[in-house]
């Protein structure tokens, strides 16, 4: 009896070793850094947070890893790049390396912001675009207007919030992690949309025919 327990308990913790490694097996050649951390994610499930300007200056490389850590991994991509990452959680934060080592500040944690999004009548807004500014990280709200997006932890964080029909909005977070935001219809769009007898379409979705009637034909 004694000994199927220590087997179950070996049994578990081999599994639990298993589940946690993340191992990451890459073989390629010139590849870019934003392409090598779509490919880690797919792997590991590790996000990454960037500006674009950090990466603009940066080389492409070529990695031949098996069954590599991801701090093994971004050590030789970085290696010859003026680039620093930190790991928090499931998330790496990428940044440009201080000019001088005592300059380097802690990399805050990233935070989680939920928000909002309704149109002036306060109604919610389904599938409306959230994106950091200056980066490729963005969500979608669901059917009732709710979006919730990881950001890196600082109060630099401006949201750019755009729909169809809509006017964009820049929406800057500072210490919030709770936002609402409310869309103002785009006034030039309405020149393009159909009003039919079972409620409003683009004149460009239109696929049968449509009369038009005036008010005065109307009364």
């Amino acid at each position: 009896m004694k000994l199927t327990i220590v087997l179950i308990i070996a049994a578990f913790i081999q599994v639990s070793a298993k589940g946690y490694s993340q191992k990451i097996t890459l073989q390629e050649n010139n590849i870019s850094l934003q392409q090598l951390f779509e490919k880690i994610r797919t792997q590991t499930g590790y996000k990454f947070f960037y500006a674009d300007e950090v990466l603009a200056n940066a080389r492409k490389v070529n990695m031949n890893v098996t069954n590599g850590n991801i701090e093994q991994v971004l050590d030789a991509a970085f290696k010859d790049q003026q680039l620093t990452y930190a790991i928090s959680e499931r998330t790496v934060i990428i940044r440009r390396q201080q000019e001088t080592p005592g300059e380097a500040a802690a990399i805050p944690p990233p935070v989680e912001i939920r928000g909002r999004v309704v149109n002036a009548q306060g109604e919610p807004l389904q599938n409306v675009s959230v994106v950091i500014a200056g980066t490729k990280t963005g969500t979608y709200t669901n059917a009732d207007g709710y979006f919730t997006i990881t950001a890196p932890g600082n109060n630099n964080i401006v949201l750019e919030v755009s729909s169809v029909g809509y006017q964009s909005k820049k929406v800057a977070v500072g210490k919030q992690t709770n936002i609402n935001v409310v869309l103002e219809i785009e006034a030039s769009s309405l020149s393009n949309v159909v009003v039919v007898g079972y409620g409003s379409v683009k004149k460009v979705d239109l696929t049968g025919s449509v009369g038009t009637v005036n008010v005065t034909d109307m009364q």
